[in-house]
């Protein structure tokens, strides 16, 4: 399948599943949104007794990337799904949390990589001045650049130190008899051999959305108060509509080098691993 057949294709899709696929993003969003703030308060209680305390609130953050990991896992099982014309529910969102053991290995490339560049985040902060100077007008904390800054730099380290493991959550859902640090592996090899189709695709698909948001980024940063708002909140929420657009073609580009052709066994991908050896 060419780059124009796959945007073809996920364009179709978007019309024919955009309800279902708009419920799943709006459920992530809700569930990493109410998550992150109970856990957040959680976090700062624990960490506010010295000693253990301390260690205690550091292995918190740890399962709460492992949780996001989950979270973008069952996502992508539901993109996944649609595109094979599998049924699918939204319960799908959270399946990975039921072998949980299994995500937190699998999930250790993010979880790592997101828990090293908050912890640089943290130091960048106190080097500035201190978290509560930071954090001191939560209710406009979104007017506050340097910490919109900081968190969109750690954002964009973690996503390019995980760039080459996009197909984690997909292998994961495919290859349950296989270990972790096999599909680890296997992934970083589809990776390779399909990094010009991925590069081509995110740029004919999501391309334009992606320049839209960082225009809107760009607006939130200016010092005009009402325009400055209202495109940080379009922002937010337009960044779940890029990492849609992303993950579907991801997902095609994955069927096309597993399964290239309907119904066939995900033996194929068995391969892959043995031209390489």
């Amino acid at each position: 399948m060419t780059t124009k057949e796959r945007v073809a294709f996920c364009t179709n899709i978007q019309k024919k599943h955009g309800q279902k696929i708009i419920f799943a993003i709006f459920a992530l969003f809700i569930s990493l949104y109410f998550g992150a703030i109970s856990i957040s308060f959680f976090i700062l209680f624990v960490a506010s007794f010295p000693g253990i305390g301390t260690l205690l609130a550091f292995l918190m953050v740890f399962f709460v990337y492992v949780g996001i990991f989950a979270l973008h896992t069952g996502f992508c099982l539901i993109l996944l799904k649609i595109i094979r014309d599998e049924y699918t529910i939204l319960g799908d969102l959270f399946v990975p949390f039921k072998n949980f053991k299994r995500t937190i290995n699998i999930s250790t490339p993010f979880a790592l990589s997101a828990f090293a560049s908050s912890f640089a985040s943290a130091l960048v902060i106190l080097s500035i001045g201190s978290f509560e100077s930071i954090f001191s007008d939560v209710a406009n904390i979104q007017n506050n650049t340097t910490f919109i800054v900081i968190i969109y730099i750690f954002l964009f380290i973690t996503l390019l130190f995980n760039i080459p493991f996009v197909y984690l959550p997909f292998f994961g859902f495919d290859m349950q008899k296989k270990s972790p640090k096999e599909i680890k592996k296997i992934s970083l090899i589809l990776f390779k051999q399909s990094f010009k189709e991925l590069f081509s695709g995110y740029i004919a698909f999501a391309g334009k959305q992606i320049v839209f948001f960082l225009i809107i980024l760009i607006l939130s940063f200016l010092n005009i108060k009402v325009i400055s708002n209202l495109a940080s909140v379009i922002s937010s929420f337009f960044l779940f509509f890029v990492y849609t657009s992303i993950m579907l073609m991801t997902a095609r580009i994955y069927q096309d080098f597993v399964q290239p052709e309907p119904k066939v066994e995900i033996s194929s991908i068995e391969k892959i691993e043995n031209t390489q050896e």
